[in-house]
């Protein structure tokens, strides 16, 4: 965490002392009022969804840990397998997400 911190420190400190085109001013900063309720409106039920898949898995990791080493071993290995053969599905999907945003943002019905 203080990696990150300090990271964001001087990224924003290199932004506010620049003279290029991408210059960060701190007074020029607001929140855009629709863009923010469009924001939310996708991004809260996606997190609830997210905080529900992730008790989920707590309560399956939890009965696991009932059956003993042997099982915890399998579920472990199973684990493993499972993330190598989703990386790639998971991939494709953050591509078509980043597309799709793409053209929305640029009102374009895309290919």
């Amino acid at each position: 965490m203080v990696a990150q911190g300090v990271s964001a420190f001087l990224t924003v400190r290199a932004l506010v002392r620049t003279d290029d085109s991408y210059r960060l001013e701190p007074g020029k900063i607001k929140i855009d009022r629709r863009m923010m309720a469009r924001i939310l409106k996708i991004g809260i039920p996606s997190g609830i969804q997210q905080s529900i898949i992730s008790l989920s898995n707590v309560i399956v990791q939890a009965n696991i840990n009932s059956f003993g080493a042997a099982a915890m071993a399998g579920f472990g290995s199973y684990s493993k397998i499972d993330g190598f053969a989703m990386l790639p599905l998971q991939s494709f999907c953050m591509a078509a997400t980043t597309f799709t945003g793409q053209n929305i943002g640029a009102k374009s019905p895309g290919v």
